[in-house]
Order: C-alpha cells, then sequence, then structure tokens
C-alpha cells in the first residue's frame, strides 16, 4: 500500500528486500555481541544519528552513529539495542 497527497498517483517502483531492510538499518539494530573484561569497540551500520543504546550487560559509552564502547568485567553474551528513530 502507498499513500499519496493529492488526487494523482505516481508509478509503484519495487525495492529489493535487501535495499529496504539496508535502509531501515539506519534508525534500528539490533545484535547480540560477546564481551569481554574491558572496553571493546563495537562498530554499527552507519545510523541516521546518534542512536540511543542500550545492552544486556555492562555499559555503553562513547556512542557515535557509526558505533560505541562497550565495557563489561567478564566475558559474556550481550544483547545491544541501537535506536535512532525520530
Amino acid at each position: 500500500m502507498k499513500l499519496e497527497a493529492g488526487s494523482v498517483a505516481t508509478p509503484y517502483l519495487p525495492q529489493a528486500a535487501t535495499d529496504v531492510a539496508r535502509r531501515q538499518q539506519r534508525y534500528y539494530q539490533t545484535e547480540t555481541v560477546r564481551s569481554e573484561n574491558g572496553p571493546r569497540h563495537i562498530p554499527l551500520q552507519p545510523m541516521r544519528a546518534t542512536p540511543a543504546v542500550t545492552v544486556g550487560i555492562g555499559t555503553a559509552g562513547s556512542i557515535t552513529p557509526h558505533g560505541f564502547e562497550l565495557t563489561h568485567t567478564a566475558a559474556a553474551d550481550c544483547s545491544v539495542v541501537a535506536d535512532a528513530a525520530l
């Protein structure tokens, strides 16, 4: 479905699912990473703005649209959510 302003419709342009997924990653990403004892840089697919980052364990710092530093005192799997939605 496509919503448009006005009374004249423009042509529908199909998009590849991979292109749509890549564009969505500018707004929201989630993944599981392995933490370690001390800081570790976690790269992100470039986001549209500096995201709010939530980590399952440890602390997220030095957050940019391209990644952040994950600090933890042990090695463990860590869930990461990066949200740069409007």
